[in-house]
């Protein structure tokens, strides 16, 4: 589940089933937009990652559990989107 945080307020974004929606939604964010990824595993949540939108990708700003690590995959993922290659 990604969240993002409109005015100090949490609200949900998307329910990416599959890594390729999951990078879409991203890619689609504001500039400067703060979201927060919850990865689950049989209905519970196993990590959470918490990122800054920015102009040449993401920024991380905390990482756990599953998500440890997760920023760097994800600003290449981004990168290949930006740049038309193909995930």
């Amino acid at each position: 589940m990604v969240w993002v945080y409109y005015k100090g307020t949490r609200y949900p974004a998307v329910e990416a089933r599959r890594y390729d929606a999951l990078f879409e939604a991203v890619a689609a964010f504001e500039e400067g937009m703060r979201f927060e990824l919850c990865p689950e595993i049989m209905m519970t949540i196993v990590g959470k990652g918490i990122y800054r939108r920015c102009e040449d990708g993401i920024e991380v700003l905390s990482e756990t559990g599953a998500c440890r690590s997760f920023g760097s995959y994800l600003q290449g993922a981004l990168e290949m989107i930006f740049t038309g290659e193909v995930l």
